[in-house]
């Protein structure tokens, strides 16, 4: 296991994913690094105090698995982000089609987003080339893991589709033009990624490098999420009950994944 800057692909297929990974990473970045005004621009704004911070964890997430996809290099973690943007894809579609929020910033992002994550999808043949049968995990710490990315996946769910309760709970509230775009398009990123970890996790024995990878690029998504919520917690005063619950699960969730893994390493 080599950890090194990531050198540009020799392939078209390798080229384009290599781009798609960078730009998630550029995204991820931007969220953590200045939320109020990515806010703005995606139609995001503070229900109380403090509420905008919750982009810092989220960006935080997203740049922390691109992250990894690009110094690991490998097919599995290429695809689980593919996978985890054509789902948010999806739910910002859903989000132009019920909640009649056509801007032209929801149908660019939705167009890059779709374009993003055909490129990354493309390893995904790749990443499953071994897989055998599916069954349930019998090793305990496999089982944890599984079980840490079922937790993901129904947040992902609950999030995608029931957005306002989501966003209430979270303490921010949406512009009129915006609609439920960036909020459902980041409960499918979670959902994807949970249903995908669920399943490697139960192809262990055909797919032991894809989930030992998978793992490595979760926990490393989570700890950004975490570094990202001490932020808000300090530079965006307020909504501490939300941000400190959150930031335990999401570092129980990374101690399962990693506990799951670390034996095998």
């Amino acid at each position: 296991m080599e950890f090194s800057l990531p050198e540009f692909p020799a392939t078209p297929v390798g080229q384009a994913a290599f781009v798609s990974a960078a730009l998630a990473l550029a995204f991820g970045l931007l969220y953590l690094i200045i939320p109020q005004r990515m806010g703005r621009l995606i139609g995001l704004q503070s229900g109380r105090d403090g509420a905008i911070g919750e982009l810092r964890p989220a960006g935080g997430f997203l740049a922390g698995f691109a992250a990894a996809t690009l110094l690991l290099d490998q097919p599995i973690l290429y695809a689980a982000l593919g996978l985890s943007l054509g789902v948010g894809a999806f739910g910002r579609l859903l989000s132009l089609m019920s909640d009649q929020a056509a801007s032209l910033v929801n149908i660019v992002m939705l167009v890059l987003q779709a374009i993003m994550a055909g490129a990354l999808a493309a390893r995904l043949p790749e990443a499953l080339a071994e897989a055998g049968a599916f069954l349930w995990p019998v090793e305990f710490q496999t089982q944890l893991s599984a079980y840490a990315y079922a937790a993901l996946a129904l947040a992902g769910l609950v999030i995608m589709f029931m957005p306002r309760v989501s966003a209430r709970a979270a303490g921010l509230a949406f512009l009129a033009q915006a609609g439920h775009g960036p909020i459902r398009s980041a409960g499918g990123i979670l959902l994807a990624l949970g249903l995908l970890g669920i399943y490697v996790a139960g192809l262990t024995e055909s797919l032991y490098v894809a989930y030992l990878f998978l793992a490595m690029g979760m926990v490393a998504a989570l700890i950004v999420s975490g570094v990202g919520r001490i932020a808000a917690l300090t530079l965006n005063r307020g909504n501490y009950p939300f941000s400190l619950i959150i930031l335990v699960l999401s570092l129980l969730t990374a101690a399962a994944l990693a506990w799951g893994f670390a034996g095998m390493i």
